[in-house]
């Protein structure tokens, strides 16, 4: 099984993943990288196949990312902020790169990023058992509230259920999956 996390912060899900069997996980996580590094490394001793990226999953380009203790984002303003320098790579570049089209589980939380990646998602027809995302609407600005409805209408042609990460947290504490 083959597990994509956008937005790793401490690496919770890594270690979740893992628990539910996947061989490998892809890790994007730029500004908790070290975080990340040291749940991966506690987890050595698994089968799993742990590969991070200090980079934004997003497109291809340089980025600056607002430091803050609610949300980290490659769109918050930079200017008097604390902030990160970053890469990023764009989905289609990445899958091409590592030859995938298909994930058992997609996480997503990237604030305000979201939106993007689920309609590379879709454009680039990659398929996927499960996706969880955190949406970020505090981020977002006028004109992006029909684009979310938009793309939140395209999945719901294909029957494709939404459910936030918080929910899917308690589901696992729970034993559900």
């Amino acid at each position: 099984m083959i597990a994509l996390d956008v937005g790793g912060y401490m690496g919770k899900y890594i270690k979740i993943f893992a628990e539910m069997g996947c061989d490998d996980i892809y890790c994007f996580e730029p500004l908790y990288y070290k975080e990340c590094e040291h749940v991966s490394k506690q987890l050595q001793n698994n089968t799993v196949n742990i590969h991070l990226y200090e980079s934004v999953l997003y497109d291809d380009g340089e980025y600056k990312i607002t430091i803050d203790t609610d949300s980290s984002s490659v769109f918050g303003d930079v200017s008097n902020k604390p902030h990160k320098n970053t890469t990023g790579i764009s989905l289609k570049n990445f899958c091409s790169k590592k030859n995938l089209n298909h994930f058992d589980y997609i996480k997503i939380n990237c604030e305000g990023s979201e939106y993007k990646l689920l309609q590379d998602t879709h454009d680039l027809d990659i398929t996927f058992e499960e996706i969880f995302v955190q949406f970020h609407e505090t981020l977002m600005k006028d004109e992006t509230f029909s684009e979310r409805d938009r793309i939140l209408n395209l999945f719901k042609k294909m029957d494709i259920i939404f459910m936030d990460t918080k929910d899917f947290h308690k589901m696992i504490l729970s034993g559900v999956p």
